[in-house]
């Protein structure tokens, strides 16, 4: 294992995840204040994010038997920290929003250390998403003036 790899999963607890979740982000009208304010599964700039996510996740581990492991134990060890700080609620359908908020944030650091494991270059989409999280936002969903080279997203 690399270095980079330990560190990054290592400083997942220094994270605050969801910490600031509703509050006000200077400068940044593109934030929604509530759950309730999501859009939901239907919206495409809601699953655009979650498709693009499942291809890199295909892409990346595919058959690898080692790496599915890792992407596993990585997606639950996020999952399990992401719960404490939303108001997930077990049983209940993936779409509600902090449910889905919990796994989004699981599969952006499950597929950022997969990268960083690989030595492969995050996308920057998927980096522009962790650095959302980290500073304890949801990127809920892409904003209408997102671009490839230049992602925006909608933030709780």
């Amino acid at each position: 294992m690399n270095q980079a790899f330990e560190a990054f999963v290592q400083n997942l607890d220094s994270v605050d995840l969801f910490g600031s979740v509703g509050k006000n982000l200077i400068d940044y009208p593109e934030r929604i204040l509530s759950w309730d304010e999501w859009q939901g599964p239907e919206c495409e700039r809601v699953s655009a994010i979650h498709f693009q996510q499942q291809a890199y996740c295909d892409k990346l581990i595919s058959e690898d038997q080692d790496l599915i492991v890792y992407w596993d134990k990585l997606l639950d060890f996020c999952l399990e920290k992401a719960k404490e700080r939303v108001p997930f609620v077990e049983g209940e359908d993936v779409w509600y929003a902090p449910n889905i908020a919990a796994y989004h944030a699981a599969w952006t650091f499950a597929l950022q250390a997969i990268f960083i494991l690989e030595e492969i270059c995050p996308p920057i989409e998927l980096e522009a998403q962790w650095e959302w999280f980290e500073k304890g936002h949801w990127p809920a969903e892409l904003s209408p003036a997102s671009t490839q080279e230049s992602p925006r997203y909608v933030v709780f």
